[in-house]
């Protein structure tokens, strides 16, 4: 099991860093391979819709503005 905060501070760190640019499943295929796990295991882990995650990936999200 993935720890949430971990995933979620990660995940936004990832779209930070691509300057929002990155697509979301890429973005959270990256978190996977960073932690050693899937993109299931990371989304599932998050709790977090794909609506949710592609608005953060865009930025447009406030938790992609919250997290540094």
């Amino acid at each position: 099991m993935v720890d949430r905060t971990l995933a979620v501070d990660l995940y936004v760190r990832v779209c930070q860093d691509s300057g929002f640019q990155m697509d979301y499943l890429k973005a959270i295929k990256l978190v996977a391979a960073i932690l050693q796990t899937t993109a299931l295991d990371v989304w599932a882990s998050m709790k977090i819709d794909f609506d949710t995650l592609e608005r953060v990936a865009k930025g447009t999200h406030p938790a992609a503005k919250v997290r540094k």
